[in-house]
């Protein structure tokens, strides 16, 4: 059974690891899946990204505060890890907003029209084909628009909404 099983039934949010609030250009350098050491049958969505462009301001917190702290921005050639726990129907929605946004920025580098790639084109052999060794969207343009949210427990979190550049 692949670890994208599920992922044409979930909805499409969001989320981040290791990126500043802010928005960013990034380009893809790879595209993996990861069983986590620490979590038994954790396995999670790594995509590495170098920053081609980055602006800060936003807030780095969504908690109310009198006067929150604003974001800096990623220096350009900065290596970002964005993950998502593929156990987790939240991740499969993040993999599969993500998965759309590189398709139409793959269709975009291809010289093709990206408008007609939807959400229901991600399914999954094509976020399979994007995790394989061939690693077809490395050197893909997206944009990464980063801003803080708060989980259930009231936790910062950083979502990401990912669209091509």
């Amino acid at each position: 059974m692949s670890v994208f099983a599920g992922i044409e039934s979930v909805e499409v949010f969001g989320g981040s690891q290791n990126m500043r609030a802010g928005d960013h250009v990034v380009k893809i350098n790879q595209i993996i899946t990861h069983q986590s050491r620490a979590k038994s049958g954790v396995v999670y969505m790594i995509a590495e990204v170098e920053v081609i462009e980055s602006i800060g301001g936003r807030a780095t917190t969504a908690k109310e505060v009198a006067d929150p702290i604003l974001s800096i921005p990623h220096a350009a050639g900065e290596t970002l890890s964005w993950l998502v726990d593929l156990t987790q129907d939240m991740g499969k929605s993040n993999a599969r907003g993500f998965g759309l946004a590189v398709a139409q920025a793959m269709a975009k580098r291809d010289g093709l029209d990206p408008s007609p790639i939807t959400i229901k084109a991600i399914t999954i052999p094509i976020m399979e084909e994007l995790v394989s060794p061939e690693q077809p969207a490395r050197g893909v343009t997206l944009r990464a628009d980063a801003f803080m949210i708060l989980t259930r427990a009231g936790n910062d979190f950083t979502k990401v909404i990912w669209r091509a550049a």
